[in-house]
């Protein structure tokens, strides 16, 4: 309807054109009897009160998981069967770079990978045969590697390669670590941290720069800070599994509200323009 009414307005752009009152209270659209009118809205109302039902759900659910991982990353609730307690660590000590320089080829295309600021995870930037790369300073990424964007590390844009970018391309603005031994730290556990309040401070104070969109990361002096974390494998690992439990179930509750939106959406073009109808 929308669209009949804009090509009934005037004037010389999208932005500037307008429509007669008379234009406008002559014009004429169908309605169902009251009774299919009600009826409509009733379905319609049932789809809004789920949609509401899951945002409140969804709400407290994220809510939950903040909580989780504020506590149980800072040893400030501790899960049943651990009371060791936590070690505090340099960065440098638990934390080793690795660099997987390639031969380039010209002829072989390479997928270039990126992170996404405030801890948001990895994406598939765009592939580019060799002859296509002006800069021939990439490095593989494998799985497990934990890398951190020198240029947006302030916003958060670090994360973990998980198995669906194995091999993929970095560039030379990130930096990729891996455990420096793999008996004091979870790689898994490191990337829950990362995404902590604590975590963003230590990055900012080991960057500098005049403006916060133009700092560079410090990577060395951030490898002097230190952090404390569970002194053994098992309360890591059992930690890691409880927040990705949990964000699992954030993740559900988000695809669930997706599809009640675009349910919604396909009742309305449907119920709305009589291509389907509904009883009193």
């Amino acid at each position: 309807m929308l669209q009949i009414i804009s090509s009934m307005a005037s004037g010389s752009s999208n932005s500037m054109k307008n429509i007669s009152k008379d234009v406008f209270l002559n014009f004429k659209i169908w309605f169902p009897p009251l009774a299919e009118q009600h009826a409509i809205a009733a379905v319609l109302g049932t789809w809004d009160r789920a949609i509401e039902q899951t945002t409140d759900l969804l709400r407290a659910l994220r809510a939950r998981h903040r909580g989780l991982m504020q506590r149980l990353l800072t040893g400030k609730v501790r899960l049943p069967g651990f009371d060791e307690e936590w070690r505090q660590h340099s960065y440098g000590e638990l934390l080793r770079v690795v660099k997987r320089n390639i031969k380039f080829n010209d002829g072989e295309l390479y997928h270039l990978i990126s992170v996404r600021r405030r801890s948001g995870g990895l994406f598939h930037r765009q592939s580019l045969y060799g002859h296509q790369i002006l800069t021939k300073n990439l490095s593989m990424a494998r799985s497990s590697d934990f890398l951190f964007s020198k240029m947006q590390i302030v916003h958060g844009a670090s994360g973990l390669t998980t198995t669906e970018f194995d091999g993929m391309m970095i560039s030379g603005s990130y930096i990729a670590v891996v455990s420096r031994n793999a008996d004091v730290l979870e790689i898994e556990f490191f990337n829950w941290l990362s995404q902590l309040p604590n975590f963003y401070h230590q990055t900012f104070v080991s960057s500098y720069g005049v403006h916060i969109e133009k700092m560079t990361f410090d990577f060395d002096a951030y490898l002097g800070l230190a952090t404390k974390i569970p002194a053994t494998l098992a309360e890591q690992r059992a930690i890691a599994r409880v927040l990705d439990t949990s964000l699992q179930e954030v993740r559900q509750q988000e695809a669930a509200l997706t599809a009640l939106r675009e349910q919604k959406r396909g009742l309305m073009q449907q119920l709305l323009t009589g291509r389907v109808r509904v009883g009193a």
